[in-house]
């Protein structure tokens, strides 16, 4: 076999040393047995080869006495970067004191001290790699055994944990052999020359350092939110989770984390409220109506659910008011999406809203913006962490919580775009988090149960209907107003009627003007009729949208397709209903969202692309 050759600045030139056959059990005429004069004694026939720490521990006793110990390692493959750049003695020294750990350098629980050296043993001794089973469900991130031992895993199938560089480049083993480490996968960095290889080795463990922040990560949202054990002392950490283990979520668990999810947005705003929901304007219809340019119903449409929404602000009297704002007063900008609530002091139907937009006067308009869900700081969701491991119940969760804490700051650092840093977490990654291999589909209906829960937290008993004696005699009524039998009744009719005199007009009650600001203008009709003079509490008819209930308050009966809710619910929103009003709106916002990405019309933000979320793993389709 060729021997390993060692680059250093010894006064020797060099140290040679000889090659370990992979095979346990290799006869003394194998080409391992005539190493150079350096060599140890064969192994004989029946007796096991030296293991690659002991090996290891015997060539750091060969460099104690150079001058200036190696830093890189070089053979047929190429050269090896050692471990923090370092010599090998320094290596050797590192891994003494790793073992001695009850933690171990990459333990992100608090395994058994040999558990711990095993993990540090596997990237800091010379030459070792981890080794993946071809069609495997995904990468494990445990080392339950020594350097090229074998483990049967979930599936009841052998795997090896991982194997020796030293071992794997040996050209002794024979081919036919069927022992478990002829069966390794040779490691990557011994199959390619030095510059692609040492990149796949860093690729190959920034990997792995990814998806044990993930498991830290998910483990401890599930253990701190959800309530599930931790996983025991020593467990393996698959990423991807098991097949069985991305879609176990209910409306109870979701509910659950977006409990969480609203501590966080209080302790992050306060108890009030942040910013405005709407903002009053002026602009000028009457310029645009003269010259036939574009009017302000031009930049507005009916919305689905009985709104009047801004579509466009490119041109028109809303462009003008853009143009007209200050730089620093941003948030009175009129931006697309956003809805009118008033038109010169008429909250009424989308209809009517609009034909007074089309009117040529000056328009006193009242801007709603709807809301959207807040994302949570990572200083927020980094103290959380940081109290949990705190106040931990038991040595176990207070791991695990540590464990979150460390991953998370490690995925802040080293895998969040500095452009999102600021953004925070959204809740969707928080969601992916938790489950992985959650699909567009299955969070719009996350959305969908978070709205309808919070829906019914404001939702108010239906009113019943009037009886039918009450009915006839309402009815009566409008038939002796209705002198003309025009089916309607005019404001006059309220008044007395038309042509009256001046001793009629003074034993009126009420006249036409007032009865027009109260009522408004156009024909009322029976229905409309039956609305304003039956009981409180009660519905006029079976079509009957609003209702008065006796603290004289108005309900109306509200249908929002999105999530398919219909229920009746205060007008005037009260000021204790209006958290949950902004986040209803929100969170429909985000159904309809939702929608358009399953059905292929919009694309996801890079913020809800959780760090966790799992694309391309076998079982999700």
């Amino acid at each position: 076999g060729s021997p390993i050759h060692f680059s250093s600045s010894c006064s020797s030139g060099g140290l040679r040393l000889p090659k370990v056959s992979s095979q346990e059990g290799a006869p003394p005429d194998s080409p391992t047995s005539t190493g150079s004069p350096h060599s140890p004694k064969s192994p004989s026939p029946g007796r096991p080869s030296p293991r690659p720490r002991a090996l290891l521990s015997t060539m750091t006793r060969e460099l104690v006495h150079c001058k200036s110990a190696p830093s890189v390692v070089s053979s047929e493959a190429g050269l090896l970067a050692l471990p923090f750049s370092g010599s090998l003695w320094e290596a050797e020294r590192h891994r003494r004191r790793v073992m001695l750990s009850p933690h171990g350098l990459f333990a992100r629980t608090a395994p058994p001290p040999h558990l711990g050296a095993m993990a540090c043993q596997r990237f800091h001794e010379m030459g070792m790699g981890d080794t993946h089973r071809p069609g495997s469900p995904g990468q494990w991130f445990d080392s339950g055994g020594d350097a090229g031992d074998v483990e049967p895993d979930a599936g009841g199938q052998r795997r090896s944990s991982t194997t020796s560089a030293l071992s794997s480049n040996s050209h002794s083993s024979s081919k036919d052999d069927p022992s478990p480490c002829r069966r390794q996968t040779s490691p990557p960095f011994l199959r390619t020359s030095a510059s692609p290889r040492v990149t796949r080795d860093a690729a190959t463990f920034q990997e792995y350092q990814n998806g044990r922040d993930n498991f830290d990560i998910r483990e401890g949202l599930r253990v701190a939110i959800l309530g599930v054990k931790p996983s025991p002392t020593g467990s393996v950490k698959a990423w991807p989770p098991p097949e069985n283990d991305r879609f176990l979520f209910n409306r109870q668990e979701t509910l659950k984390l977006y409990k969480q999810y609203l501590e966080w947005v209080r302790s992050q705003q306060g108890e009030g409220v942040d910013g405005e929901d709407e903002f009053p304007i002026a602009v000028d219809n009457s310029a645009a109506a003269e010259h036939g340019e574009h009017s302000v119903v031009a930049s507005l449409e009916h919305a689905e659910d009985d709104r009047v929404r801004v579509s466009s602000v490119d041109v028109g009297p809303l462009a003008e008011w853009n143009s007209s704002i200050p730089k620093g007063s941003s948030g009175q900008l009129v931006r697309t999406g956003d809805y009118i609530a008033e038109v010169n002091g008429c909250r009424g139907p989308a209809g009517v809203m609009l034909e007074k937009c089309a009117q040529p006067t000056l328009l006193h308009l009242v801007i709603e913006r709807p809301r959207m869900l807040m994302n949570i700081s990572w200083s927020i969701f980094s103290s959380w962490a940081s109290m949990k491991a705190l106040l931990a119940s038991n040595s176990r969760e207070k791991a695990v919580f540590n464990a979150m804490c460390k991953a998370q700051k490690a995925h802040l650092r080293g895998r969040v775009p500095s452009h999102l840093r600021h953004a925070g977490l959204s809740f969707t990654a928080l969601l992916r988090w938790v489950w992985p291999s959650l699909k567009p589909f299955e969070i719009t209906n996350v959305y969908t149960w978070l709205c309808l829960t919070e829906l019914d937290s404001i939702r108010l008993e239906t009113p019943p209907m009037i009886s039918k004696d009450a009915r006839k005699q309402i009815e009566g009524i409008f038939q002796e107003m209705d002198w003309g039998k025009k089916g309607v009744l005019t404001p006059a009719d309220f008044s007395g009627g038309e042509n009256q005199d001046i001793t009629t007009l003074l034993k009126n009650c009420v006249d036409e003007a007032t009865v027009q600001k109260v009522l408004g203008e156009g024909h009322i009709t029976l229905n409309r009729f039956l609305e304003l003079m039956c009981e409180d509490n009660f519905r006029g008819h079976s079509d009957a949208k609003e209702a008065i209930l006796e603290d004289g308050r108005y309900i109306v009966e509200q249908v929002r397709q999105a999530v398919g809710f219909r229920g009746w619910v205060y007008r005037d929103v009260p000021k204790e209903e209006q958290p949950i009003r902004r986040r209803i709106d929100a969170l429909e916002a985000q159904v309809k969202m939702w929608k358009q990405i399953t059905r292929g019309r919009a694309h996801e933000r890079e913020a809800d692309k959780g760090p966790g979320q799992i694309s391309r793993a076998p079982g999700f389709h």
